[in-house]
């Protein structure tokens, strides 16, 4: 019997969480300072059941163990079991996508006063935090930018069907042979240009359909006055439609 309740204390303090089905055990709370508690308590406890989030796995191993750290009053036995809490703590934070928990398993690895001290495993978490975090910061830029790129894609998108809508115009009220605002080569190259342009966009053809439908209700009034100005022919506005093949290409290459 002695033998079973000591295999028992063993079992108990050095893998305490195989006899648990929650990852979060309440009675560690007891080894948080007063204050700790209050603030565990007010985060990461809601309606008496214990939120089992990242950042409060992590502030309950970090903060057992500096609270008992140099705690004379608690036995080898419960020191070792909070250790043992605190990095199984602090891992499961870390699985969970709290990196900040690798520097805190590289701050008490390398404790001077922690039974288990390793340093290479401390330098193994502090470089695995770095690699990390330097990872996440990357990722953010370049989701950044991918941001920022589709919708300068977008916006140049728009500006490519308004400009199609305008060349449409120009088309439609050509003359003849000497009185025209767009030669139909002309014209041709532009439709080529502008379906290459919807090509190479990150937009789908449904949302090229509704930006055809919105830039239509948007630019009405311009377009009706513009297609006011080219029904009594004027020479001058085969420049203006020069001038809008021309910005058509130009979005092109910007695309590409």
């Amino acid at each position: 019997m002695k033998i079973f309740k000591k295999l028992f204390k063993i079992i108990f303090f050095i893998y305490p969480h195989f006899l648990f089905s929650e990852t979060l055990i309440k009675s560690d709370l007891n080894f948080l300072n007063v204050n700790d508690k209050k603030d565990f308590i007010e985060k990461c406890i809601e309606k008496e059941n214990i939120k089992e989030t990242p950042r409060c796995l992590n502030f309950l191993g970090l903060k057992i163990f500096l609270h008992n750290l140099d705690n004379s009053e608690i036995s080898k036995q419960s020191l070792k079991y909070i250790e043992n809490q605190s990095i199984f703590y602090l891992k499961e934070a870390a699985k969970r996508g709290f990196i900040e928990a690798y520097i805190n398993l590289g701050w008490i690895y390398s404790n001077d006063n922690f039974k288990s001290q390793d340093l290479t495993k401390s330098a193994e978490y502090f470089d695995l935090y770095y690699s990390l975090k330097k990872e996440g910061s990357q990722l953010s830029k370049l989701k950044k930018e991918n941001k920022d790129q589709i919708k300068i894609d977008r916006n140049q998108i728009i500006l490519g069907i308004l400009i199609m809508y305008k060349l449409d115009l120009y088309k439609k009220y050509n003359i003849d042979q000497n009185n025209y605002y767009l030669t139909e080569i002309e014209y041709k190259k532009g439709k080529k240009i502008f379906k290459e342009i919807i090509d190479i966009s990150n937009l789908s053809e449904l949302e090229i359909e509704n930006l055809k439908k919105d830039i239509l209700k948007t630019s009405e009034t311009n377009l009706y006055e513009l297609e006011s100005n080219l029904s009594i022919f004027q020479k001058k506005f085969r420049r203006v439609a020069i001038k809008e093949l021309n910005a058509l290409k130009e979005i092109l290459q910007e695309l590409n």
